[in-house]
């Protein structure tokens, strides 16, 4: 079963309220900033629960070139302290534990990180390279998971773009378990949850 129409238009409507990157290297920035924006839409979330673009590339100004380092889920956690919400990070998650993330309404959309392999496998694009020729590593928010295709938003596609002017990206399950695993051989995953059921009720009384 491959993503369906359905799976698509609720993607659009999504991605239709999200920010486009601004600055060539602010993808983890801004999958962050639309993370959060997506989450505050659902019930029982608050609807403040969201960064500035300022304070999410200040959450992220420190952030090593390998993998989701722990002091981004520490950071978001911090700059959440008024909620009873926290980021988390998993490495070396596997895909059904990727697609019950995104599943879950408890839980935000999850931001992963994926390889430079990934230029190849979408449609548009070209291979990215640094000023040093290596690949580029990018961060994309999953926001559907089904049995041979993965839906995420790409913010680089989209890089500069206004609002409302931008769509779900598709790619093949198993290119993305490819570069989601990278040349590491581990997978790398963020989310933000409630950390008191009871407490998280009271938003939506």
């Amino acid at each position: 079963m491959t993503i369906t129409s359905q799976d698509l238009r609720t993607a659009e409507v999504q991605i239709g309220q999200f920010g486009a990157q601004d600055e060539l290297t602010a993808d983890l920035p801004n999958v962050l900033q639309n993370m959060l924006h997506e989450f505050a839409d659902r019930d029982g979330v608050p609807d403040d629960l969201t960064l500035s673009e300022r304070r999410a590339k200040k959450i992220c100004d420190t952030c090593n070139t390998g993998n989701y380092s722990l002091d981004i889920a520490s950071r978001l956690t911090a700059e959440l302290s008024d909620y009873p919400f926290k980021a988390c990070y998993e490495d070396s998650l596997m895909i059904d534990e990727l697609k019950a993330v995104a599943e879950d309404d408890n839980r935000s959309l999850p931001a992963v990180q994926v390889s430079p392999a990934y230029f190849q496998y979408c449609q548009g694009y070209s291979a990215q390279t640094d000023s040093r020729n290596s690949g580029k590593e990018l961060y994309v928010l999953v926001m559907n998971v089904n049995h041979t295709e993965v839906l995420l938003y790409d913010p680089y596609r989209f890089r500069n773009k206004g609002q409302g002017n931008m769509e779900p990206t598709q790619i093949d399950k198993n290119d993305f378990e490819e570069v989601w695993l990278g040349k590491y051989e581990v997978t790398s995953t963020l989310w933000v949850e409630g950390t008191d059921q009871q407490r998280i009720s009271q938003f939506s009384t």
